[in-house]
């Protein structure tokens, strides 16, 4: 089942591959081997086609709306001051932030107080310390931890006022499926995340570092359970949100990084901008209520 969901996961690639192994077997003339790589090429090309050149035009919202930035800074990154003043030039109303550390809470917190005051900081060593940064001030604020490792931060919670209607923002990494314990423990984090977001008796925004295509069971799940997806409206081109820290420029990577919406909320004008030092890209949506 892991080989199956890594198989799934990672259409693109398998289809770069297999796209040169149908140009050796045209050149070697191995017309079976041919028409079994065309038949893989099509199975795990043709649907990223359909997906990065289809969208949906979003509806209108109605005024005013929120700007939320989601980004894993990579905990092992030191370009603060980097991403701290691409922050402010975006100009976000919320940011969410993953794998946030503690040399970026000796930092960052200092550096964002000025336009974003409120501040919500639970750094951690490794990947799973988490920061939400905002302009408009906390109702509630919580963490809430994965059982199977409580010390571990699943997602952060937050309440604000927006429309004089309260909402709740989720900051959100889901753990990491790319190793057959990583899935199991995936597939265990997955269900209680979604026992959660079950009980949000609030309009809520999903953002964040899902460790999940699109097309994976995951963000299937959270939009069974009636949310919107960014993604649905929009393609920034070139379109990745992770790409693997290596020296080639251009390497193929993959949309692991979300910002989803429960039914009463829109997330529209989806954009991607580059996080310094960092593996993942910085992700901003639009979210307000439609126009009646």
């Amino acid at each position: 089942m892991w080989i199956a969901y890594l198989a799934f996961s990672l259409k693109a690639h398998l289809a770069i591959g297999v796209s040169i192994a149908f140009l050796g077997f045209f050149v070697l003339r191995k017309w079976w081997w041919l028409a079994w790589s065309a038949m893989l090429i099509a199975f795990s090309g043709v649907p990223i086609l359909i997906y990065q050149y289809s969208s949906q035009p979003p509806p209108q919202l109605a005024e005013p709306t929120l700007k939320v930035l989601s980004v894993n800074v990579l905990a092992y990154n030191y370009k603060i001051t980097p991403i701290a003043e691409t922050v402010k030039s975006i100009d976000p109303d919320i940011v969410v932030l993953q794998e946030f550390s503690p040399q970026w809470n000796k930092w960052l917190p200092g550096a964002l107080r000025a336009t974003h005051p409120h501040q919500f900081l639970n750094p951690r060593g490794g990947a799973w310390g988490a920061a939400i940064f905002s302009k408009h001030p906390f109702k509630q604020q919580q963490v809430i931890p994965f059982s199977e490792d409580p010390g571990m931060v699943v997602h952060q919670r937050i309440v604000i006022s927006f429309h004089d209607q309260d909402i709740a923002i989720h900051n959100v990494h889901l753990l990491n499926p790319m190793s057959p314990f990583g899935f199991k423990q995936s597939r265990l984090h997955l269900a209680e995340f979604l026992g959660h977001i079950r009980a949000e008796k609030l309009p809520a925004v999903l953002a964040g570092d899902f460790n999940a295509v699109p097309s994976s069971t995951p963000i299937k799940e959270i939009l069974a359970l009636g949310y919107h997806s960014a993604h649905t409206f929009t393609r920034p081109k070139p379109w990745t949100t992770w790409t693997p820290t290596l020296p080639v420029p251009h390497v193929p990577g993959l949309i692991l990084d979300h910002i989803l919406t429960s039914k009463t909320l829109i997330p529209t004008k989806l954009q991607a901008h580059d996080a310094m030092g960092s593996d993942h890209r910085m992700i901003l949506a639009t979210i307000g209520f439609p126009k009646p």
